[in-house]
C-alpha cells in the first residue's frame, strides 16, 4: 500500500505502430501523484528534492528524471510528466526510431582535443 514505505504498482506500455516514425513509452504509478505546480520542479537539477514525498520512492535521487530529458531530448525524442494528485504519475517518453537512413555517427574528439578536462 502506499505511504506504507512500498513502491506503488508500476505499469509499462511501449506503442510502436509499423507507420510510425517514433516510439513511446508509458510508465504509470498507483501513487500518490503531485500537485500540478510542482511538476516543473523535477526536471531541475537544483531543486531541493528533500520536502514533502509527493510521489514515494527515494528523494535522493534528484537526478533522474532532468538526466532522463535529457538524454531523450539528444536523441530527438522528449519526455513529459502528468500527475493526478492523490491518484497517481503518468510519465511518456517519445523517441525517434534509428533505421539506416536517419541513423548518424557521432564524431568523437581525437588527438589534442580528447586529451584536455574540463572543470564545469
Amino acid at each position: 500500500a502506499v505511504g506504507s514505505g512500498e513502491a506503488p504498482p508500476v505499469r509499462v506500455v511501449v506503442a510502436d505502430g509499423p507507420k510510425c516514425d517514433h516510439i513511446t513509452f508509458r510508465v504509470t504509478d498507483m501513487g500518490r501523484g503531485a500537485p500540478r505546480s510542482q511538476i516543473p520542479k523535477f526536471w531541475s537539477y537544483l531543486h531541493d528534492h528533500s520536502g514533502p514525498q509527493w510521489v514515494g520512492g527515494d528523494s535522493e535521487n534528484v537526478y533522474g528524471l532532468p538526466l532522463a530529458k535529457l538524454t531523450a531530448e539528444y536523441f530527438g525524442g522528449h519526455m513529459q510528466l502528468v500527475s493526478l494528485e492523490g491518484t497517481g504519475t503518468t510519465g511518456y517518453v517519445h523517441l525517434l526510431k534509428m533505421t539506416e537512413k536517419s541513423a548518424h555517427t557521432e564524431q568523437l574528439p581525437s588527438g589534442e582535443v580528447a586529451n584536455r578536462h574540463y572543470l564545469l
